[in-house]
This record gives C-alpha cells, sequence and structure tokens, in this order.
C-alpha cells in the first residue's frame, strides 16, 4: 500500500522548513505502509496538506475525497505517477497554529489531522473490502510512536 502526503502551502511555510516534517512524515509513512495490504479496494492514499495564510485561503479549498478504481495518473509537481485503486483527499492545517508552535507542536498537529481524516473512508461508498480497524490501529501506532518529535 501506498500512503503519501502532497504539499500545498505557502512561501513562509516552506521558508520555515516546517515543511521538512510534512516530507519527512509522508516518506516514513509511504516506507511503513509500502509492504502491507489491508484489501484490494485501496492500493493508494494521498493526502494534500494544504497551510497557507487566511488571504490565500479562498485559493485553496479542500477538495472533496476522490477515488479512482483501477489504475489512474495524477501529476505530482510536475511528475506523473501512476497509482491503484487510489483515494485522494484533502486536509487542511491552521496556519497560524502551525506557523506560530515549535516542530514538536507541528508534526502533533499533522499527526492529529491525518488521523481524524481517515474516517472519510467509511464515507466513500465504493470502497468495500478494506480493513480500517487494521490499518487505523498501524497509522495511530507509527504516528504516535515515531521518532519525528525532535
Amino acid at each position: 500500500m501506498e500512503l503519501a502526503l502532497t504539499q500545498e502551502i505557502s512561501r513562509e511555510v516552506l521558508e520555515s522548513n516546517k515543511s521538512d516534517i510534512i516530507q519527512e512524515l509522508s516518506d516514513k509513512m509511504n516506507f511503513h505502509f509500502k509492504d502491507k495490504f489491508y484489501g484490494e479496494d485501496i492500493q493508494s492514499i494521498l493526502i494534500g496538506v494544504i497551510c497557507v495564510p487566511a488571504e490565500a485561503e479562498f485559493f485553496f479549498k479542500k477538495r472533496k475525497p476522490k477515488y479512482k478504481k483501477g489504475r489512474g495518473k495524477i501529476v505530482v509537481d510536475g511528475v506523473e505517477v501512476f497509482l491503484e485503486n487510489s483515494l485522494r483527499y484533502d486536509i487542511k492545517l491552521s496556519y497560524d497554529h502551525f506557523m506560530s508552535g515549535d516542530m514538536v507542536s507541528a508534526y502533533n498537529m499533522i499527526s492529529d489531522e491525518v488521523l481524524s481524516s481517515i474516517a472519510i473512508i467509511n464515507s466513500v461508498k465504493e470502497i468495500k473490502k478494506f480493513q480500517m480497524d487494521c490499518f487505523y490501529s498501524d497509522l495511530y501506532r507509527l504516528l504516535k510512536n515515531t521518532d519525528l518529535k525532535k
């Protein structure tokens, strides 16, 4: 299974190096889940992380979950990515809280949002063969026990 975070962030987030936490967490999740299987209906989950100041929020709205059964292609940062049985959706971080906190609080904010967002899977009617409880449990353990909290 593939599980990754994509970033739609402001220049300020990028320059603060807090975007590194998003990338490190994405890499950690993708590595942890790459050999796991929770059911045939989902092989890829891409979660878009939106973190922009209030004046830019109009341009960065959360999109509805999008499920694609079978093989599909998307473009991420100018690179074509092929996904199989994929779910894509967005989470939105509070820009002010994310930017005002330290790296640990930023990590906690991202991991909490990711965990609470996973319930979206249950709202997608086409997804029937997926071991949600097992997946959530594995994700929870990874996020709460990871060494990214530096």
